[in-house]
């Protein structure tokens, strides 16, 4: 999600972000699932636009 104060992260960026936390903030066994999803597939589940009016 993009807010007005920062810019969007990239998904290499979100996915070493997960990563970091997982364990503590996320659920390890879950990420370790997540995490292998193919790029491409998470891309498709994702909106091509948000109306946030």
């Amino acid at each position: 999600m993009q807010r007005s104060y920062k810019d969007a992260k990239t998904y290499e960026q979100a996915m070493e972000i997960m990563k970091g936390v997982g364990g503590t903030q996320l659920d390890k066994e879950l990420l370790d699932i997540f995490v292998q999803i193919p790029k491409e597939e998470l891309e498709q589940c994702m909106p091509k636009r948000v109306d946030y009016s």
